[in-house]
């Protein structure tokens, strides 16, 4: 019984000295502190990423309706600018001065306009950005958003039909039935929805 109370002073002895105590708080302090600041680092990492994308979705939204907004812009200057009472010849360099301008700004739409709502739902997912329960949020908002797009893409094709068309028949009747004042309050509609739609999307990384 003694020599069991004598063990247990000595162990409390050793657990009390100074030495035992400083190499003690030294292991603690290799292992403990680096992984408290790995983990601190990587919320921070975390939380600068979440930024990034959010203001990235915003970007993009804007990116999207500019270009979008371009292509209408250059159907209602070619129909301001082209009545059918003007000599065929210089309606024929007009509407190819169109498709030049038309062409390519389509092209950057199409190369980015179908695709970046899926790649941030993408590096959400891959890199844990967001809970499970946002991401699929995240996802609907990514369909409603193309379908939004598809809408817009429709209504520009009766401006495309018709001013780029080689038809006479269509050029004829183009100043019969202007049709961009009309379709511009649809346009309009669509882009403030697709605007909502990004702001919800930004607001998932909050």
């Amino acid at each position: 019984m003694e020599a069991e109370i004598d063990d247990k002073k000595k162990v409390d002895r050793f657990f009390r000295h100074p030495l035992t105590l400083s190499v003690i708080g030294a292991l603690l302090g290799s292992l403990l502190i680096p992984w408290v600041a790995g983990q601190a680092n990587k919320r921070a990492v975390l939380e600068e990423t979440r930024i990034k994308q959010a203001v990235e979705i915003m970007t993009m939204g804007n990116s999207i309706n500019a270009m979008l907004n371009k292509i209408a812009t250059e159907f209602e200057t070619f129909e301001g600018d082209s009545p059918s009472t003007i000599p065929l010849e210089d309606y024929g360099k007009r509407r190819d001065e169109l498709q030049r301008r038309i062409y390519p700004l389509y092209a950057d739409f199409n190369s980015v306009g179908w695709w970046w709502t899926w790649n941030t739902y993408n590096q959400a997912r891959i890199l844990h950005l967001i809970s499970p329960g946002k991401l699929e949020q995240l996802a609907n908002y990514n369909s409603t958003y193309n379908d939004n797009l598809i809408q817009t893409v429709r209504l520009l094709h009766e401006p495309w039909h018709t001013y780029l068309s080689d038809d006479q028949k269509v050029r004829q009747d183009t100043d019969k039935k202007p049709m961009m004042e009309e379709l511009r309050k649809s346009l309009d509609d669509l882009r403030q929805k697709r605007d909502v739609l990004t702001q919800n999307m930004a607001s998932l990384y909050q």
